[in-house]
């Protein structure tokens, strides 16, 4: 197996992991958002301090500013993302959440000076009028948590912008350990207030499992970015899409209704055409 391979390999396997970590929120769907996100921080804080300190990594943040910024951003924009899984199917809400890729594109435009080439554009425009057609109010579709999901990924855009300067001052797996950090020091209060209730064993099981899928994610994605470059793998992180649609569908009886699988359509050829302008301009 080629580097490159072993890079897809990895990310599909991230996606996929990201899709599971949907499916505990959703089976957690009893318990409150911040119990949610606690778990999701200490067992990935625990497992990300394991590798650390096997590797001798020193936690030492190069770029303190920065990294407050990456994890106040990649919070809030985890927390809105949360909060739409609540109200929407697996597959809307996930596609909402795919769409951080393009305002990596508007942030790093107006902020890092990067220029927009007309595939980038293109991605652009199809990628709104997805969004657009997914979050067209009919029936029960509840506009206000779709909103919440896109001001999430915009969120997660910001933050993923923002990591693109870090990776310049520190390693990936210290910026993974700051935003467990970071995201454990905010929801530890409402836990210490409120505790946690655990009704089951169940109930137990799938909060750490957040965590579990969310952490392994994470790493996979990490370490495919070091077989292969970004540009060449960023397509394939869009079978999340896919993955979170058809367990949504199996798991949970989900019904995307047609302008939700039109706007899904839409979004993943804008993540396809964005891939091929970074092919293009990489040949060039």
């Amino acid at each position: 197996m080629n580097e490159k391979t072993r890079g897809i390999v990895l990310i599909i396997l991230s996606s996929l992991l990201f899709a599971l970590m949907v499916v505990a929120v959703k089976y957690a769907s009893d318990h409150t958002l911040y119990e949610k996100l606690f778990f999701r921080a200490i067992v990935g804080l625990i497992a990300i301090s394991i590798i650390l300190w096997k590797r001798k990594i020193s936690i030492k943040a190069h770029s303190p500013w920065l990294m407050f910024f990456r994890c106040f951003f990649g919070f809030a924009g985890t927390v809105l993302y949360f909060n739409s899984l609540k109200y929407l199917g697996m597959g809307i809400s996930v596609t909402i959440n795919k769409t951080s890729p393009f305002f990596v594109m508007i942030f790093a435009y107006l902020f890092l000076h990067e220029k927009l080439n007309k595939y980038k554009i293109i991605s652009l425009l199809i990628a709104i009028l997805g969004v657009v057609i997914i979050m067209k109010p009919s029936g029960d579709f509840n506009i206000w948590a779709a909103l919440g999901g896109l001001l999430g990924a915009m969120g997660a855009g910001a933050a993923y912008t923002i990591i693109r300067e870090l990776k310049k001052s520190d390693k990936p797996l210290v910026i993974i350990f700051y935003f467990f950090l970071y995201s454990l020091i905010v929801t530890l209060p409402m836990i210490i207030k409120n505790g946690i209730q655990i009704h089951s064993n169940s109930d137990f099981i799938w909060l750490v499992m957040i965590g579990v899928f969310a952490v392994t994610a994470q790493i996979c994605m990490t370490y495919a970015y070091h077989h292969a470059p970004a540009s060449e793998l960023a397509i394939y992180s869009y079978m999340n899409v896919v993955f979170s649609t058809i367990l949504g569908v199996i798991l949970f009886k989900e019904f995307v209704p047609l302008s939700g699988l039109i706007g899904i359509a839409l979004i993943l050829v804008a993540g396809y055409i964005n891939f091929i302008g970074n092919k293009s301009k990489m040949i060039n």
